[in-house]
């Protein structure tokens, strides 16, 4: 089987109302900008999320559980199930069953999550948690996450490093992505109202292409797109570099700096508004033993 090949969003269509109406129950004000509409819009394509990491997240993963470093391992920030399936594809193909334990400070995502643990009969554990107050009974091999550290400006992000850093047992991995921006010398990535605009008309165009049944309307799908966009924001980080730095201040090994060739802006569509010649970054990170 090839992974790059593999549909691991297959179940999107019936997630996306599902966690719009969770998000609307669940979430304040600001987290429902993000969640309610977030699995609509990796189903219509609007951005790709971890599509683009998912092949390498795989091959990364049947690695470490070949070796058998797997027994427990924990999804640091979930905005869906996204990480989760790809641990479970993973694993499963080396026939490996590890204790997985998904960590958010909302309970929309952690909710999903569940939901999707059940419809793939795995067996979860959540936590509503912010991750820097986090500890569990015993240590971790793997933390797993995408694009989480654009969340945490410089301080926070050094206190969550730490944190995974003390999470982990002496040999264990980190396993995350990030978007670069070389050409982006702010410290946050944001839409200003050109950009906006643009990503609402996509938005438009895409959910009256979309051959199925969205049950959300037209005009409510809309709006939450202007509210994604006025509250999203991405803390920058500008070359792999300077994410390798985050790593290994903390401690942090970085065994694998993966760079690969930017794709089209049509394949590959960021969570917050691209910015010239932006690039993702994988990382596989250990604490020593």
């Amino acid at each position: 089987m090839h992974f790059a090949d593999t549909n691991l969003h297959e179940p999107l269509a019936e997630s996306a109302p599902l966690m719009w109406r969770q998000a609307h129950e669940e979430c304040g004000p600001q987290c429902r900008a993000y969640h309610g509409v977030w699995q609509y819009l990796r189903l219509l394509g609007v951005i790709t999320s971890i599509r683009g990491d998912g092949a390498y997240f795989i091959e990364a993963i049947r690695r470490l559980a070949r070796d058998g470093e797997l027994r427990r391992v924990l999804i640091s920030g979930a905005a869906d199930y996204g990480t989760l399936a790809h641990v479970l594809a993973a694993c499963r193909a080396e026939h490996v069953d590890p204790e997985v334990t998904v960590v958010d400070l909302c309970p929309t995502p952690l909710l999903n999550n569940v939901w999707y643990a059940q419809r793939t009969r795995a067996h979860i554990e959540t936590a509503n948690s912010d991750i820097l107050a986090f500890a569990d009974r015993e240590p971790f091999d793997l933390i797993c996450t995408h694009s989480f550290i654009g969340r945490f400006d410089p301080q926070a992000r050094a206190k969550l490093l730490g944190r995974w850093f003390d999470l982990l047992r002496p040999g264990g991995w980190v396993l995350t992505s990030k978007r670069v921006r070389p050409g982006h010398t702010e410290p946050t990535i944001r839409y200003d109202s050109t950009q906006a605009d643009a990503f609402v008309t996509r938005l438009r165009k895409a959910a009256i292409a979309y051959p199925g049944q969205l049950d959300v309307g037209l005009d409510e799908l809309l709006q939450a797109g202007r509210d994604y966009v006025r509250t999203k924001f991405n803390y920058n980080l500008r070359s792999p570099e300077e994410l390798q730095a985050v790593f290994t201040a903390t401690g942090f090994e970085v065994v694998e700096l993966d760079t690969p060739e930017p794709l089209p802006a049509s394949i590959d569509k960021p969570s917050v508004v691209e910015h010239g010649n932006s690039r993702r970054v994988r990382v596989l990170a250990r604490r020593p033993l």
